[in-house]
């Protein structure tokens, strides 16, 4: 999540209470053939009952996922089964788009009470508005492939450090605008796109050799593969909202990495099911200290438990430390984001230093971003867009290189998502090499020169 305020843009629905309503009926399942129709239609009532009165309670255990006034049960089914109850697909609009939710409740003393909820997908929010005309979606979604088959074309024909660069920023530019609608993680051309590009890296990968310098490969979001002589690392692995990157693809992309480095506890960086895969194959998982307990720390903890209820197989970095794992040096700058803490990981082997910075931002960290440049030589610099005083970073770091990332995090409420035409003006100042890429593009870092 980004740290600071943005202006909405004309997208935004702004004080507007939508009435979400599902398609169908309610589905009900009795329990018994000796259920009368009226019995069943009061349990109904009750369970739907037990859910607004759940709907009007503190917040507590949200995890920011959806405030509970914005869940609509009216026409949700209602399934039940003895004494449990499921109640979906529930919908709730959110900054973050149509999230689909599951509801559990169970009966205790003859009354329907809640028991959990979860949630299960997004929906197109197109669909939340009012008398949308049936044929938007299907014209949203063929100008959506004309835009993106058009975009891929061209961005192949012109990679990052080849081709015509003025068209290839042409092409950045037009793929901000399917991504800034705000229910594009949900749209199918949009996956397509983001899951044909990956399948590209991935075959790009596993045949690669690199002699000299480093290959660095770009993921959803700010995730990057990273390939010298000798070695192959990554930082920042995600699936994606939804999980736009297949789980046969991220196993793909484990494959051939021999270190996982995570910058911070957010979910877009720090991916429970990355994480475990990652696990399941013996791949090294080095991480930040815990966060405060509470919230998204918790569910963390809980989801990465291994079998025997230890979290010992992952590495844990203290921020300012340096150390030495598989052959890779790294160190790990002590960086944040607001408060949690962001650990920025230089990364040296086989002459290269590359240094992802996850999403640092606070600008207390000047305090040491300002001499990186007297500590190390930075062949790669892979910050976030959005980073404070991106001018400044360029000169504490002096990197011969900077490729940005986060850019259009579609994850993201859309009014975060920073555009690549505002990458470009970001960059524009910099004196050294930089480029611009996106999902699953390539780009291959000569050595330095000797001295």
């Amino acid at each position: 999540m980004m740290p600071r305020s943005v202006g909405v843009s004309s997208y935004a629905l702004v004080g507007v209470v939508i009435t979400i309503v599902c398609i169908g009926c309610a589905a009900i399942t009795g329990r018994g053939a000796q259920r009368t129709e009226a019995s069943v239609n009061s349990e109904e009532q009750q369970i739907r009952l037990a859910l607004e009165q759940w709907k009007q309670a503190p917040e507590q255990d949200t995890r920011g996922m959806a405030p509970r006034t914005s869940f609509n049960f009216a026409r949700a089914a209602v399934q039940v089964t003895g004494s449990a109850a499921v109640v979906e697909p529930v919908y709730a609009l959110t900054g973050w788009g149509l999230g689909v939710f599951s509801f559990s409740l169970r009966k205790k003393d003859d009354q329907w009470v809640f028991k959990s909820w979860r949630h299960v997908g997004e929906g197109v929010i197109e669909t939340a508005l009012p008398d949308l005309d049936p044929g938007y979606l299907p014209l949203l979604n063929r100008w959506m492939e004309a835009n993106l088959g058009w975009v891929q074309k061209t961005l192949r024909e012109n990679p990052p450090n080849g081709g015509d660069q003025i068209l290839r920023r042409h092409a950045l530019c037009m793929l901000d605008e399917p991504l800034h609608i705000r229910s594009a993680p949900a749209l199918e051309p949009v996956k397509q796109f983001i899951r044909s590009n990956v399948d590209l890296a991935i075959s790009q990968i596993r045949t690669e050799r690199v002699a000299a310098g480093a290959t660095i490969w770009k993921f959803y979001n700010h995730g990057w593969v990273v390939r010298t002589a000798n070695h192959t690392w990554a930082h920042d692995i995600y699936e994606g909202p939804e999980g736009l990157i297949t789980g046969d693809q991220i196993d793909a992309i484990l494959d051939k990495v021999e270190v996982l480095f995570l910058s911070h506890w957010h979910g877009d960086h720090s991916s429970p099911r990355v994480m475990k895969r990652a696990r399941d194959k013996g791949i090294p998982v080095l991480v930040t200290p815990w966060p405060a307990e509470g919230g998204y720390a918790d569910y963390i903890r809980s989801e990465m438990t291994d079998a025997n209820g230890s979290l010992d197989w992952l590495t844990v970095v203290q921020p300012g430390s340096s150390g030495e794992i598989r052959g890779l040096q790294y160190h790990a700058f002590p960086g944040h984001q607001d408060q949690l803490l962001n650990n920025a990981y230089a990364v040296t082997v086989d002459g290269m230093t590359i240094l992802q910075m996850g999403d640092q931002w606070n600008l207390d960290d000047f305090v040491w971003i300002d001499s990186v440049k007297t500590r190390q030589r930075t062949d790669i610099l892979l910050p976030n867009v959005w980073t404070a005083q991106m001018k400044r970073v360029l000169a504490g770091v002096a990197p011969r290189v900077v490729v940005p990332g986060h850019e259009n995090e579609i994850g993201h409420s859309f009014e975060h998502r920073e555009p690549y035409d505002q990458a470009y003006e970001v960059l524009a100042p910099a004196e050294c090499q930089w480029h611009v890429m996106a999902w699953g593009e390539r780009l291959h870092v000569e050595p330095a020169p000797q001295q």
